[in-house]
């Protein structure tokens, strides 16, 4: 990937990051909680709320819905 590319990741990572955290912190649940509600380890959750982890789409899924979130995605033309 170029540059260009990897910024554009990282900062799609940084957004989902701040919407997980947001959701747990609204629902008032600790990581360990939510890692367990998901099936998921509490240092993936760590990983993923840093903007730090790789993760799956479906992982991210089972994160919210452990928090009675459900993903939605939606689309935006961004001009550059």
């Amino acid at each position: 990937m170029t540059n260009k590319n990897e910024d554009i990741f990282q900062e799609l990572k940084d957004e989902v990051a701040a919407h997980i955290r947001a959701a747990r912190a609204y629902r008032n649940m600790k990581q360990s909680e939510v890692a367990k509600a998901a099936g998921v380890s509490p240092k993936s959750i760590s990983l993923i709320e840093q903007g730090k982890a790789n993760a799956r789409i479906g992982t991210i899924g089972k994160i919210l819905a452990a928090m009675g979130y459900r993903l939605m995605l939606g689309l935006n033309n961004k001009k550059e």
